[in-house]
């Protein structure tokens, strides 16, 4: 608990005759029903002072408050009403947890907004719903690395830090790749690389591939690649890569500025 206090003086010093109302506030200033999040005690109606009750004979009055960001729901603030014969003055003020006492003028805050509901806080966040434009997950890789395997062309290796996991979420998934790819010393002029599940490296199990044209030992040839994915789709996705034929040595040749990368957004 805080103390806050205000000391009411009308403009020539004298004791004006005051009516202070405080409550607990939620959002656009209503009042709510809130729970000291430490004792468990509900904050309901409001503390209403006047001189010989609450407020001295020098125009001082105090209250005892918890802490606004003891109390649940998250995000309340404390309406103080002072009304001086037909004019009512009006501000929020916002608790700390320690130190004061405080004088309410020095805590004064900006009414909330709208405290949104558990229930509809749950709908909101839910992928499901509200999930298009939203990056699921993303990698992004900047070093070189040789990918180099066996089967003929049909299976290919996974790109080392290329993984992105798509959760479920009753919604399609797009799918982005890009890759910056050279030819290995030795090894084909021909490379496949494809987006596909990471429990299969089969080719046929590609969702999207691209072949890059032009491949040589000293120029990096980049690809892309997207897939749409059907609703419920969740699972683990990889960048596979290999050469074309029977040859699956490749070079994967990103940098900090052109970089290989896969992309999961909600569509």
């Amino acid at each position: 608990m805080t103390i806050v206090f205000e000391d009411l003086d009308l403009p020539s010093g004298a004791l004006p005759l005051a009516d202070v109302r405080v409550r607990l506030a939620g959002g656009g200033g209503r009042p709510v029903l809130g729970k000291v999040i430490s004792t468990g005690k509900k904050i309901v109606g409001e503390d209403r002072l006047r001189l010989g009750e609450g407020i001295d004979s020098s125009g001082m009055w105090s209250l005892d408050l918890p802490a606004n960001t003891d109390i649940s729901p998250a995000g309340t603030t404390w309406f103080v009403r002072r009304q001086v014969g037909c004019y009512v003055y009006e501000s929020y003020l916002s608790v700390p947890i320690t130190g004061g006492p405080f004088e309410a003028f020095l805590l004064e805050d900006d009414p909330l907004g709208t405290i949104t509901p558990s229930a509809l806080a749950a709908h909101g966040s839910d992928l499901s719903l509200h999930g298009g434009g939203i990056v699921l997950d993303s990698k992004f890789i900047t070093t070189s690395q040789v990918v180099t395997g066996t089967g003929g062309g049909l299976f290919g290796v996974a790109l080392a830090g290329s993984q992105v996991t798509v959760p479920d979420v009753a919604r399609p998934v797009i799918l982005q790749a890009r890759v910056v790819v050279q030819q290995q010393p030795g090894g084909p002029t021909e490379h496949v690389w494809w987006i596909g599940p990471a429990a299969n490296n089969g080719i046929f199990a590609s969702l999207n591939a691209t072949r890059p044209a032009g491949i040589n030992t000293t120029t990096p040839r980049p690809g892309s690649m997207w897939a749409l994915l059907p609703a419920h789709s969740q699972g683990n996705y990889v960048i596979w890569g290999g050469g074309a034929g029977g040859n699956l040595t490749a070079v994967s040749l990103p940098t900090t500025l052109e970089q290989a990368s896969l992309v999961a957004i909600g569509a």
